[in-house]
């Protein structure tokens, strides 16, 4: 398989939708091609008319946004038809609304919501609503299944290479963590896990919240396909004091000599460059730290000089893109 791919594991199973605007009572069949005639009569009927072009587009926006969330799997549901019809909604289920009152309303009912911003609603306040999306045009399956494990505190899915998967971390990682550190040649060249164990839970809850949820990435969980377990860590953090995100990883000593490692780090990169937009990574490691020093290179990464942080001294390696 390709260096990594991304890994799309949907638990949202629907979307009920509300719209002020009418287009969630679009007919099911041939919504798309509904949306682009409409779209079409209306850009050849005015000169003219803007409101019913602006419309048109809508409509075929939301169509096109409904068929693909179909063809993942993820039904969409009319709010107000189904409420009226007496249904309920199923467990993994976002709300998603261009009336800011129902998105309130929504809220108030601990449910996980998403706002849509279009030119008639610029005006209303969505507050409170902590996902806003520029259009239905805007929208994806994996834009919406980001959005409903934020809303349920689930972790993202990174993506996976041909023997592991990366995930956001969660709390459940943290004994695995524990059991990773314990071996001295790990903490040797990296910073130890608190001793105490509550700490380190609270550390990371206000990691998933600061990093992950500020931008969009962080260091991952390395869980091994074959057995599910969690055998490391890797990813890209942010070093204070520097413009340019840091690759970090550590695989546990038992699964180490396997190219482990050089396997995540290389798809790890790709993503940083293909996905999240890098043109420049750093890595930060000792010179005795051999092991490390001998996988940068092998990454592409380029020495580029001496840094200093709390009396101990490290190599700073630089890999970038080409434009």
């Amino acid at each position: 398989m390709a260096e990594y791919n991304l890994w799309v594991k949907y638990n949202l199973q629907e979307v009920w939708v509300y719209s002020m605007y009418g287009l969630d009572g679009m007919e099911q069949e041939g919504m798309a091609e509904s949306g682009r005639k409409q779209k079409c009569a209306a850009e050849d009927s005015i000169g003219q008319d803007g409101e019913a072009a602006v419309r048109a587009k809508q409509c075929e926006s939301f169509a096109e946004c409904r068929e693909s969330l179909q063809e993942a799997g993820i039904q969409v549901v009319n709010l107000k038809k189904a409420l009226s019809e007496g249904a309920t909604p199923r467990r993994n289920t976002l709300f998603v609304t261009d009336a800011p009152q129902v998105a309130k309303k929504l809220l108030t009912a601990n449910l996980p919501v998403l706002g849509i911003l279009l030119k008639e609603n610029e005006d209303a306040s969505f507050s409170g609503v902590q996902y806003l999306a520029e259009g239905w045009e805007s929208i994806t399956p994996s834009y919406l299944e980001k959005v409903y494990r934020r809303c349920c505190g689930l972790p993202w899915q990174i993506l996976e290479t041909k023997r592991c998967i990366l995930r956001e971390s969660i709390e459940a990682d943290v004994d695995a963590f524990y059991q990773i550190y314990a071996e001295p040649s790990i903490t040797a060249f990296m910073e130890d896990l608190f001793a105490d164990r509550e700490e380190e839970l609270r550390y990371m809850t206000a990691y998933r919240e600061n990093m992950y949820e500020f931008y969009g990435y962080g260091i991952w969980s390395v869980v091994l396909k074959e057995t599910g377990e969690v055998i490391g860590r890797a990813g890209f953090d942010m070093r204070a004091g520097f413009a340019e995100p840091e690759l970090g990883f550590v695989i546990g000593v038992l699964w180490q000599g396997r190219g482990l490692a050089e396997e995540v780090c290389r798809a790890i990169l790709r993503y940083g460059e293909e996905e999240l937009g890098f043109t420049k990574v750093q890595a930060l490691t000792e010179q005795e730290n051999t092991a490390s020093l001998a996988l940068l290179e092998k990454l592409g990464f380029v020495l580029d000089g001496a840094y200093e942080e709390m009396g101990k001294e490290y190599l700073r390696y630089i890999r970038e893109w080409l434009s």
